[in-house]
């Protein structure tokens, strides 16, 4: 199987399980057009959206420890690079299936490539674990104007 093919249908999972709450919470959110764009999967309000969605993978921090679940998130450097506000959505999935989500301000990740969350999402206390559900963060970025972004990115 094509590891590449995998991770895009992994991607589209999160990407829809965004659209439908965000739909559910009461945001317009519509899905870019272009697919392929690497700096967003939707926007809100003309607000650009990234979406990563992970499944726990296991470590062994210790030789001698328990085995520990981790969380990681590739974000493509095109998107931690993006000029003004963006938003970042990490949707971490434990292995009972219940789905934890972090809304996180694009400027926050500043430039970050590689996120993870070295604990079960219940018992994180990272840096991360203060966006931890916070959808509310949403509404002051929607008020602003961001198709000058999307369009130099030629996703508008």
């Amino acid at each position: 199987m094509n590891i590449r093919s995998r991770a895009c249908r992994v991607g589209a999972v999160g990407e829809r399980m965004a659209f439908k709450e965000l739909h559910r919470r009461g945001y317009n959110a519509l899905m870019i057009e272009d697919f392929w764009t690497p700096n967003a999967d939707l926007k809100i309000n003309h607000l650009p959206v990234e979406v990563k969605i992970a499944y726990p993978t296991y470590r062994k921090p210790h030789p001698d420890g328990p085995w520990r679940p981790r969380w990681q998130f590739h974000i493509s450097p095109t998107a931690a690079h993006m000029v003004g506000e963006w938003l970042l959505i990490l949707i971490a999935v434990d292995s009972s299936g219940h789905s934890h989500w972090y809304i996180i301000p694009g400027s926050v990740v500043s430039g970050r490539q590689h996120l993870q969350i070295t604990s079960h999402p219940d018992l994180y206390s990272g840096w991360m674990s203060y966006y931890r559900g916070k959808w509310e963060i949403i509404d002051p970025l929607c008020k602003q104007d961001y198709d000058h972004l999307l369009e130099m990115e030629g996703a508008a």
